[in-house]
């Protein structure tokens, strides 16, 4: 036998879209040159390699769909077109876009994603089997650190975890990802 019963909040949608940008003190794109750091967005199904390998096209927005109590993932990709330093990353509150009401400060958390060492692949699996040979750095877990240095031409996620509260008014949301670098500048 089964009861139906009310769930003890309804289900309502809410979407967040994050708008990325990025930020070098006194170096974005100066004279015509490229800026020594990109920000874009990419699906958080995606695995991203250090070395940029089989990065997808990087999009300009996070576009994320829940309902309440729900965690919801996104993620971005950073990456170096010059050695940069105390890259850190800042997120806005996600605000509604109708009314004055947004999620509390908590409701968004991010980490970037760190990698490990593959020295060989597991033995007994086709080639196509894979996502890409050995020897490589696969992104594997979320780093501590809220700051990090690349190399240029280095790459690196970043992984966005949203928790929508029981409470969360329906509707969409904004919030605003920065991230910004100190470019090193060598003479």
């Amino acid at each position: 036998m089964f009861i139906k019963r009310p769930l003890p909040y309804p289900l309502m949608a809410v979407s967040a879209i994050l708008v990325l940008f990025c930020t070098i003190p006194h170096a974005a794109g100066a004279g015509g040159q490229t800026a020594p750091l990109e920000c874009f967005a990419v699906s958080d199904l995606v695995r991203i390699f250090s070395d940029g390998y089989h990065c997808p096209a990087p999009g300009e927005t996070i576009e994320i769909c829940g309902i309440r109590n729900e965690y919801l993932s996104a993620q971005c990709v950073i990456k170096a077109n010059q050695d940069v330093e105390d890259v850190r990353v800042s997120l806005s509150p996600l605000r509604h876009v109708e009314r004055s009401a947004s999620l509390p400060g908590d409701a968004i958390r991010w980490n970037f994603v760190g990698s490990i060492p593959i020295a060989e692949n597991t033995p007994k699996y086709r080639k196509s089997d894979l996502i890409r040979t050995a020897p490589a750095r696969f992104a594997d877990y979320l780093m501590e650190p809220r700051q990090i240095s690349l190399k240029k031409d280095e790459y690196r996620a970043i992984y966005l975890t949203v928790h929508v509260p029981r409470d969360a008014e329906k509707g969409d949301y904004e919030a605003l990802l920065l991230t910004r670098a100190y470019f090193i500048e060598h003479i």
